[in-house]
């Protein structure tokens, strides 16, 4: 069986770390059900492995269960899934961690889960907001999609 790599663009350096790449489920594209990524690092130590996420969509694929785990990062504050393309500081879709509003400091570095839940297209937020999950899938595949984990120190810079 071939595995395809769908690309997930990682454009935030100085927002901590990003998704790379999402790594699709040994099966056909169009019945991917789950999406897979190694979180690297940008910036001052690029390419650090620095965490993993796994998003499974539900056998109804109106639910997406996720595991957001993290490796020696310091003061973060929130994670969201982020639309956006090679080049551009996107826009949040979903919060991931916490999972709403206000930011949440972890002080210190952090190593383990930093969130795992669930979310449904009624959570997508932005650009995204009042769109199905069908049409954030459509989106991930065609790397518009990525994963940012804000730090103390550049929260200043997202704009929410």
């Amino acid at each position: 069986m071939k595995t395809r790599t769908v690309p997930l663009i990682a454009v935030l350096a100085v927002f901590g770390c990003s998704f790379f790449s999402f790594f699709q489920h040994p099966v056909l594209a169009e019945q991917q059900k789950v999406f897979r990524a190694t979180l690297t690092e940008l910036g001052g130590d690029s390419g650090r492995k620095c965490g993993e996420a796994v998003f499974t969509l539900a056998e109804n694929g109106d639910v997406f269960e996720y595991v957001l785990r993290v490796q020696d990062l310091a003061d973060i504050t929130m994670a969201h899934l982020h639309f956006g393309t090679a080049g551009d500081i996107g826009s949040p879709v979903v919060w991931l961690y916490p999972d709403s509003p206000p930011p949440r400091k972890v002080p210190g570095s952090f190593s383990g889960v930093l969130a795992e839940g669930s979310f449904s297209a009624a959570d997508l937020i932005g650009p995204m907001r009042d769109r199905s999950l069908e049409m954030l899938i459509e989106h991930i595949r065609k790397g518009h999609v990525y994963v940012n984990i804000h730090t103390a120190q550049h929260l200043s810079l997202i704009h929410i």
